[in-house]
């Protein structure tokens, strides 16, 4: 009930300071301060509960959004109505990494994994900057570019191997990515994966029930252990050695 009550909430920063947030990403880096300047009037701040729906796979495209601090899953539903978990994003991503061309809708389904800061720009908004500001269209052009090479690159990675492999890589991938984010959860090295495994199971395509299988031979050979906030990687180089 208390994420219920913290839900689509919205939020003022003093702009100083998420003017220097937005510095600290290439992307706005490339507005200058004049740009930024201009942009941040533009910005909204919204809060969103742990399994609250930022936007809807097919709905039409109307903000960018900057995760400042939570994570977010985007998601599709296959025929048979599992969910396939396409990207886990963290405080500092921007989504959703389309382009923004009239009547666009978002490629996926966007959500809430646990309470969520976000800042959102308007589509429209976005084009000006574009059109006003030749190195930011660059470097969101830049950003699209990297987003493709990274999905392609997964693809490539999970192509071929076993269900073992591909839960031991998709854990990998997570703590890579999520570095930054678990700084401050971080236990002698150890890092906490917050996600269901269900969850889980949605990013290698397989069962809930396969996927807990896995884990659990994971246990038994120290590589993870379970804890009250989460999956914990205690063994990292045990962990590569599964694939």
């Amino acid at each position: 009930m208390a994420s219920q009550c913290r839900q689509h909430l919205a939020v003022r920063t003093e702009p100083g300071r998420l003017a220097e947030e937005l510095k600290c990403t290439p992307l706005f880096q490339a507005l200058g301060d004049e740009g930024l300047d201009l942009l941040l009037p533009l910005l909204r701040e919204r809060r969103y509960g742990a399994g609250e729906t930022l936007f809807h796979e097919g709905d039409p495209v109307h903000w960018l959004f900057f995760l400042r601090a939570g994570a977010v899953k985007a998601y599709g539903l296959g025929d048979d109505g599992r969910e396939h978990v396409l990207n886990i994003l963290v405080a500092g991503d921007l989504f959703p990494h389309v382009g923004f061309e009239e009547q666009e809708t978002y490629p996926a389904t966007a959500q809430a994994i646990h309470d969520c800061e976000t800042v959102l720009v308007s589509r429209r908004d976005v084009q000006e900057l574009m059109l006003r500001h030749g190195e930011f269209a660059l470097r969101y052009s830049s950003l699209l570019a990297e987003q493709l090479r990274d999905l392609q690159s997964r693809l490539r990675d999970l192509a071929g191997r076993d269900l073992q492999g591909r839960v031991a890589l998709a854990l990998l991938k997570l703590l890579e990515k999520e570095n930054c984010r678990y700084r401050d959860s971080c236990l002698l090295g150890h890092r906490r994966i917050h996600l269901t495994h269900q969850e889980i199971a949605g990013m290698v395509g397989a069962s809930r029930e396969a996927v807990s299988r896995v884990l659990s031979g994971f246990r038994q050979d120290g590589c993870v252990a379970s804890g009250p906030d989460g999956l914990v990687v205690v063994d990292r180089d045990k962990l590569l050695q599964t694939l």
